[in-house]
């Protein structure tokens, strides 16, 4: 037993150690950054391309005292803006959301094509006549279909299969197992 061990933990160590020096030493790919149309391509390192993002512009280091001044300038402006009151915000929507989505058909009975019914999986069916800019709801108030998908028949007939299968937890005699 003390045979079968020893050779295979060798070959586990050093199969480890191979995959530290290899992630050790590998560094990130470069990135090519045009410097125009003339002057071809220069190629910098990924640390010197996060350099140019994060150091300060003009002296191209990062200094603390402009991280430190950058953050008591953004707590003056958000307590300046906290009680304005010349602020009027207006609603922009979207107004009539039904929930998400899963199936919708258009209407082969209508033929201007504007007639959309579309199934949500937390909401139930919706009608629109004018092509999605307004929506009512056809299902009643109190009725929740969880709609996952519609077929129409060729004579009008629309058919909704309801349930949600992907939100559900699978319970088995087994869970534990699985």
């Amino acid at each position: 037993m003390k045979n079968k061990i020893l050779p295979l933990s060798l070959v586990t160590l050093v199969i480890c150690l191979a995959a530290f020096l290899i992630s050790a030493t590998s560094s990130y790919p470069d990135f090519f950054i045009p410097l125009g149309d003339d002057e071809g391509v220069e190629t910098i390192s990924s640390e010197q391309y996060l350099a140019k993002l994060r150091n300060n512009q003009v002296t191209g280091i990062i200094d603390p005292s402009d991280v430190i001044n950058a953050r008591i300038q953004a707590e003056k402006i958000a307590v300046q803006n906290a009680n304005r009151d010349d602020i009027t915000w207006s609603f922009l929507g979207p107004d009539n959301v039904g929930g998400r989505t899963r199936a919708f058909i258009f209407d082969n009975t209508d033929e201007a094509s504007n007639t959309i019914i579309a199934g949500a999986v937390s909401g139930g069916l919706y009608k629109s006549t004018n092509v999605g800019l307004t929506w009512v709801k056809i299902n009643g108030e109190g009725n929740n279909l969880n709609v996952s998908c519609m077929a129409q028949g060729a004579d009008g007939t629309i058919y909704v299969g309801t349930g949600e299968g992907f939100t559900i937890q699978d319970y088995s005699i087994f869970q534990d197992f699985i």
